[in-house]
């Protein structure tokens, strides 16, 4: 299994179900409907539940907020309080035609400057790290 005998055909083989992988994580699951098959053909859509994840808010107003979307935008129904211009969200929600969601569950991420700085401190301590064991192996040779 380890070894180059037959190298190529297993080779082949690893970029086949690569590529298999690929085409079948393209369009989602078989029966899930996305947010952008639903703006393409809302009738077909009416009151399916879709779970939208990492959408940017394009906008708040006291009736919801809209989704930046490349479809266009998307309105969002109710009063989510945590909810702000630029905020990254996560959502389950019924699709009502044209462009129109009916959110049971929101999510908000938190600051991604916050994210970004956390992994920038964890990747300092881990460079830290290796560069001491590094020091400490090479002063050890002889």
């Amino acid at each position: 299994m380890f070894s180059d005998h037959l190298r190529w055909i297993k080779c082949a083989l690893s970029a086949l179900l690569l590529a298999g992988i690929v085409l079948a994580g393209a369009d989602g699951p078989p029966g899930e409907r996305s947010l952008a098959r639903c703006l393409d053909q809302p009738s077909d859509c009416d009151g399916a539940l879709l779970y939208i994840n990492q959408a940017v808010v394009a906008a708040v107003g006291p009736e919801g907020f809209r989704l930046a979307t490349r479809k266009g935008p998307v309105q969002v129904e109710g009063r989510w309080p945590e909810v702000e211009t630029g905020s990254i969200v996560d959502l389950a929600a019924a699709f009502r035609p044209p462009n129109r969601l009916d959110p049971s569950l929101v999510h908000v991420h938190l600051d991604r400057a916050f994210k970004v700085w956390g992994s920038l401190a964890a990747a300092v301590v881990a460079c830290g790290i290796f560069l001491q064991a590094l020091a400490r192996a090479l002063r050890a040779k002889p």
